[in-house]
């Protein structure tokens, strides 16, 4: 279906830069993997890019505008006997989390990619953004509980953080992320010094991510309404 709706696209006028598909399917890996290919193989060319959205990045992008969630879902929103009530600090700053560093698409990368093989740039930089800037005291819980957690999550994206940039370098014109550099792909087979750094990738973003889930789901519990 994504091949036969490219190639009606190609007949548009005037001709399109990007083409994005939207599902109401679940994420589907391999066919991310697939198109990313095939977007990149037509930017090469000077085709237009193809992007594929699933019904996860469609509830996560609507999600982020407040007005647009309590109209077709109501009943979430707070109510309070005075009127609508302030949040308090640390919820301003959970929510301020969530718009940072949300779960799409860095924390499913990290949660569902095998790097021994390459990624898309820009589905890391949340992290990258969190760990550049909450360090800082503005960014701290008052609860003591949640300080602790957030610590604990910023200690493991630190270390996250500096193995990506340590052990990836871009590819395919800077759009991709990969252990396994250009020039090595041109060389021969993979060394065994990538595959390690594939394995240690791997087994960090294990580490990482039910350190995020648990974070969440103790600030849920904690600052709910």
């Amino acid at each position: 279906m994504i091949n036969e709706e490219v190639e009606k696209a190609e007949s548009f006028q005037p001709r399109l830069a990007s083409l994005f598909i939207a599902t109401s399917a679940e994420t589907d890996k391999a066919v991310q993997h697939q198109v990313r290919t095939m977007s990149e193989s037509r930017k090469a060319t000077g085709g237009f890019e193809v992007a594929v959205l699933f019904w996860n990045d469609i509830w996560s992008d609507l999600t982020r505008d407040e007005t647009r969630l309590f109209q077709h879902y109501p009943q979430l929103r707070p109510i309070s006997s005075g009127g609508r009530t302030e949040p308090s600090h640390d919820q301003r700053l959970f929510q301020e989390f969530q718009t940072v560093f949300p779960f799409e698409p860095t924390v499913r990368l990290l949660r569902e990619h095998d790097f021994g093989d390459a990624f898309a740039a820009g589905e890391i930089k949340p992290l990258y953004r969190f760990y550049e800037a909450w360090d800082q005291p503005e960014k701290e819980f008052l609860d003591p509980v949640l300080q602790a957690e957030l610590v604990i999550l910023y200690e493991a994206a630190k270390r996250m953080s500096n193995h990506l940039v340590g052990k990836t370098v871009p590819v395919q014109g800077g759009s991709l992320l990969s252990v396994y550099s250009d020039r090595m792909r041109a060389s021969g087979p993979r060394p065994a010094s990538v595959l390690e750094e594939a394995r240690v990738l791997n087994e960090e973003a294990r580490m990482f991510v039910p350190l995020y889930e648990n974070f969440l789901r103790i600030c849920k519990r904690k600052l709910e309404r």
